[in-house]
């Protein structure tokens, strides 16, 4: 008996380090795919094969664009200058973006292979490529001077259309799935507020927002559902968005803080960020009704803190950013899930996103954490630093939805429609 006693405080001892380790292994493993000394990294997008691009800024430098596939990280090129900043990538590795000439002019581009091709005129400046489609068909913006642009969609064969906009100056398509439904922000007539629009069928219609005046829609999948960001009524701030059969629902943010929508599957999963201060990203996924924050899903002894995640593949994983702590270096990285979703995507369409299989509770988490800490494990957050990319057309400026709702007001000028299609480029005809 006094045996027992004796040992009583060690059990009690054991007993509370149980949870810990019976805590569930991390969900997600990381791939690092490009680290180093940036101001600035992003990853952007991913397709099925898992094959990721983003790229990454330097003060004083230009925007480098990367491919990692089959297990290799390559620089892409350039249509001869010193700026690339890629957006987007399908299943046939075809990648869009921006690069700039040795003149410094920006044109939408395609990298297929060591290929670059220019999707638009080489007289016009400035034009831009933001996602891509399994066709090959892409979309972006086209400038209508240097102020004002349009939302636009880029052919095989280099046909460009205008998709106009929701009565205002400006648009810019930044999502487009298979059945070739387009969406991103218009603005309307009158003072400058973009909206999230829905093009299909050669009209563009308003998605409204989440009682604030502005929204901006950023993915779009299979099934149609709408993926973004807008502001709240009031004082509320910015909220991620996804829209399903008529229907904007705000899926939160991390301590009631802003958050916004990069990326979206099949599966309905959703992904992005969700701002804790100034400067201060955490990385985030939203399913099954619920927001998780990602850098709660990843073994906390690996050393990153994940700031970002910009698209998300059928198969679970996850394009993403974020700095290593004790490196003190920021990267892309690629995160795969322990069990990837295999399903076809027919079945994905099917899919009610409410019956994903769950996430480990908050409170499992929790107890994790607590045992980590009782040997001493604990992290600390570094800031994001963001770039102030120059250029005449600050399209990149407007996609960021941190920066979205200062922008507000314009510069002067009057351009029109008529600036855009007076240029060359007819209205989108379906």
């Amino acid at each position: 008996m006094r045996q027992a006693v004796r040992f009583l405080p060690t059990l009690v001892l054991c007993a509370a380090c149980l949870p810990a380790l019976a805590a569930p292994a991390p969900r997600y493993s990381i791939t690092t795919i490009l680290a180093g000394q940036f101001d600035y990294v992003e990853a952007t997008g991913i397709n099925n094969r898992g094959d990721v691009v983003g790229g990454a800024y330097v003060t004083g430098q230009e925007w480098r664009g990367y491919l990692f596939a089959d297990g290799r990280t390559t620089q892409l090129g350039s249509l001869g200058g010193q700026y690339t900043r890629v957006q987007a990538i399908n299943e046939a590795r075809q990648i869009v973006g921006e690069s700039r000439t040795p003149g410094g002019i920006s044109h939408a581009v395609m990298f297929s292979g060591a290929t670059v091709t220019n999707l638009t005129p080489w007289a016009l400046r400035d034009s831009a490529a933001s996602a891509i489609n399994n066709a090959g068909t892409a979309v972006g913006a086209i400038p209508c001077d240097c102020l004002e642009f349009h939302a636009a969609r880029f052919t095989r064969g280099g046909g460009v259309s205008d998709l106009g906009t929701l009565g205002g100056k400006s648009s810019n398509a930044d999502g487009i799935n298979n059945a070739g439904q387009i969406v991103g922000w218009a603005a309307l007539a009158g003072p400058y507020t973009p909206r999230a629009f829905l093009y299909e069928k050669g009209k563009m219609r308003d998605l409204g927002t989440l009682g604030g005046e502005w929204s901006s829609a950023s993915a779009i999948n299979e099934a149609g559902h709408v993926a973004g960001s807008s502001a709240l009524g009031g004082q509320g701030g910015d909220h991620a968005f996804l829209y399903v059969n008529g229907v904007m629902s705000d899926l939160g943010a991390l301590s009631g803080m802003d958050s916004a929508a990069r990326g979206m599957n099949n599966a309905g999963q959703v992904v992005g960020l969700s701002y804790q201060g100034w400067d201060i990203n955490e990385a985030v996924l939203w399913e099954g009704g619920a927001l998780f924050n990602l850098n709660s899903l990843i073994d906390p002894a690996s050393g990153w803190h994940l700031t970002d995640a910009g698209a998300i593949n059928d198969l679970g994983q996850i394009a993403a950013s974020g700095c290593h702590q004790g490196l003190g270096v920021c990267g892309m990285l690629r995160l795969d899930p322990a069990s990837m979703l295999r399903l076809d995507p027919a079945s994905m369409l099917r899919l009610d996103p409410a019956s994903m299989a769950p996430v480990p509770e908050p409170s499992t988490w929790a107890m994790l954490l607590a045992g980590l800490a009782l040997v001493g494990m604990r992290g600390r957050r570094r800031k994001v630093r963001h770039s102030r990319a120059g250029g005449c057309l600050k399209r990149e400026a407007f996609n960021d939805y941190h920066r979205l709702q200062h922008r507000h007001s314009r510069a002067g000028g009057n351009p029109s429609s008529l600036l855009c299609h007076g240029m060359g480029f007819p209205p989108a005809r379906e």
